[in-house]
């Protein structure tokens, strides 16, 4: 049997791996791992790390375009609502091309709910 010293040592490093994942999602879904270049419509030349972050160009491939700031955003809820265990279901329901994160926090709720994703604003 493990004894405390070990078992806390490895709920961090469970914890710094799910941050990994969820920084490799993040950094995918917005094109900023493979530095994906914006679409000519951003009227950005090239890609900038800094306009991704934020936002301010729209990538070429990329599945969001929410940009860095506001995709940590999604991830902070998705967390938050984890943490204090509150009941019912996720729907993410303003940015459809965020809802990589609640879909891969979705596995952390065994039981406790389920991920909805709705773009409501396409609904008559």
């Amino acid at each position: 049997m493990p004894d405390a010293g070990s078992l806390e040592r490895l709920k961090k490093n469970v914890a710094g791996l799910r941050a990994a994942y969820l920084d490799l999602m993040r950094d995918s879904l917005i094109g900023k791992l493979n530095e994906d270049p914006p679409l000519p419509a951003s009227k950005v030349d090239g890609y900038k790390c800094d306009h991704r972050d934020f936002g301010w160009d729209w990538p070429s491939q990329a599945p969001s375009m929410i940009g860095a700031k506001r995709m940590n955003n999604v991830r902070s809820e998705c967390e938050r609502v984890l943490a204090t265990g509150v009941p019912g279901d996720f729907m993410e329901t303003d940015r459809p091309a965020a809802n990589g994160f609640p879909r891969v926090e979705e596995g952390r709720r065994t039981g406790c709910g389920r991920t909805d994703m709705a773009d409501l604003r396409s609904r008559p």
